[in-house]
């Protein structure tokens, strides 16, 4: 089983959503803004995320969502 990690940092493109599953557990979801090229040739790709569970839980505290 292989795992890709990709790590991305900036600001959040609007508020973060959470809601709940049947279940009980939180989900987060959220956009950044990720920058490609530079200069003129500058380009823009919003990454739409999701965050499960106890880290979704944490995020309203710190006034994201």
């Amino acid at each position: 089983m292989s795992i890709n990690v990709v790590i991305f940092s900036g600001n959040l493109g609007s508020d973060c959503v959470t809601r709940s599953t049947p279940n009980g557990k939180v989900i987060a979801t959220f956009s950044l803004p990720v920058k490609q090229g530079y200069g003129e040739h500058e380009k823009v790709t919003w990454v739409q995320c999701r965050m499960f569970g106890a880290r979704a839980e944490k995020l309203p505290r710190y006034r994201l969502c």
